[in-house]
């Protein structure tokens, strides 16, 4: 098979287009033929060895976000069929362990994820355990597929889950433009939130307005963009803050936070560390919560939403396989709205 691949960390340029073994699936598995594989943020982040320098000791091959047809099935696979239009859900449990018992998967002690721990998309196939293979809607494109699973399993588990979002809540999504940022203004306005947005143009801030949002925010014009937000909300704050951005964000978060509000952190790509006032925090009576990926069980509630139309993947621009080394490139560049997919 053609696959894009790594065989060591680096710039773009260590992205090796080349032919590959065809997997074969197991017992319980799924052979999808990739037809999209969209980008996320670890895909530069391994690649590149920012924060976890690995060593491949055999080509490895990224994408977590992956859509497709059924190519074949493994012994044991009963419920789907060869053709089938499928999405897969990227987080892998091993189904054994206290948290998976009690269904919280995304906590299991072996939790992996595709394109960071075991092969990926970034190929014409890849194999997924058949609990993770799920059938998508016939209209449904393929590339917009492949742009919804990471996210929105990642914003789903945020606002619903972490949060205790409800109806009538208001909630402020940093970064209307990114993955996570533009499910979780469809995932918030779905469940009949009001939702106030950032993004760092105009032409971004237009694009949040038309994904749904009741208020958006240029912060590179007004950075601190807690002033708006606290007038929008009659100076109460919002109930939720849905933030992957980290240090640059955080104090701007929290004063857009009201009492007793949940701010819910799934990202660092402006860093490691922030200031807390713990004082301020306590007199508050606010959460902060860290989270990472879904749970199974949500990944069959947030694609209904889907189904029903609700979350559509937002695809900003696609590229050729063959062509991987320009996604990441556009990808660090950071100029772009939605999401950078892979088309096969």
């Amino acid at each position: 098979m053609k696959a894009t691949y790594l065989t060591e960390q680096g710039p773009p340029e260590v992205l090796i287009y080349g032919d590959l073994p065809d997997p074969e699936p197991e017992e319980g598995h799924i052979l999808v033929r990739v037809q999209a594989a969209a980008l996320n943020h670890m895909d530069i982040w391994l690649r590149s060895g920012l924060g976890r320098a690995r060593t491949f000791t055999e080509p490895f091959i990224l994408g977590g976000d992956i859509a497709g047809t059924v190519a074949a099935l493994g012994p044991g696979v009963t419920q789907i069929a060869p053709g089938d239009r499928v999405l897969i859900d990227p987080g892998l449990s091993d189904g054994t362990c206290d948290a998976c018992r009690a269904g919280r998967t995304n906590l299991c002690n072996r939790y992996q994820l595709m394109g960071l721990h075991v092969n990926g998309g970034y190929a014409e196939f890849v194999v997924a355990p058949a609990a993770n293979v799920h059938q998508i809607p016939d209209d449904l494109p393929i590339e917009q597929a492949a742009a919804i699973p990471l996210t929105t399993a990642t914003a789903y588990h945020m606002l619903v889950t972490r949060a205790g979002l409800r109806p009538g809540q208001r909630v402020l999504v940093q970064a209307a433009g990114s993955g996570v940022g533009s499910a979780a203004i469809q995932i918030a306005k779905a469940l009949g939130a009001w939702v106030a947005t950032t993004a760092g143009s105009d032409e971004k801030v237009g694009k949040g307005i038309e994904l749904g949002a009741d208020l958006a925010i240029n912060y590179r014009a007004q950075p601190a963009f807690s002033e708006p937000v606290r007038e929008a909300t009659d100076g109460a704050g919002v109930d939720i803050v849905v933030d992957h951005i980290g240090p640059a964000t955080f104090e701007e978060n929290l004063k857009s936070l009201k009492r007793g509000g949940h701010l819910v952190n799934c990202g660092r790509t402006t860093g490691e560390t922030v200031p807390l006032n713990l004082f301020q925090l306590l007199l508050n009576q606010q959460t902060i919560h860290g989270t990472f990926m879904g749970t199974g069980a949500e990944t069959i509630e947030w694609l209904q939403l889907v189904r029903d139309g609700h979350i559509r993947g937002l695809v900003g621009e696609t590229f050729a396989l063959s062509d991987a080394a320009d996604a990441h490139r556009r990808m660090e560049s950071r100029d772009f709205f939605g999401k950078l997919v892979l088309v096969l």
